[in-house]
């Protein structure tokens, strides 16, 4: 993710980029939000703070987080991420 966000700040304008930061954040998205999901699954941490770090968080992703948060036996994470 980290290169795609570089190759935009070089060159937001340019289509090829701008398509695949597109595919890559909802690839992510799909992947947290699969019902199949194990709710804690170890990489829903990072994928969720991908999203978030390049502006991308969602509600899906947010309640991916706070799933994972009350899944994990962190209620108070959980707690305090739901009422944000």
């Amino acid at each position: 993710m980290a290169h795609i966000k570089e190759a935009l700040e070089i060159d937001p304008l340019a289509i090829p980029y701008q398509r695949s930061f597109a595919t890559i954040v909802d690839r992510i998205r799909r992947v947290l939000g699969e019902e199949s999901r194990d709710p804690e699954d170890p990489t829903t941490p990072r994928l969720y703070q991908l999203l978030v770090e390049s502006g991308e968080g969602d509600v899906g992703s947010h309640l991916a987080m706070a799933r994972y948060l009350r899944h994990t036996k962190n209620d108070a994470g959980a707690c305090v991420f739901s009422t944000r």
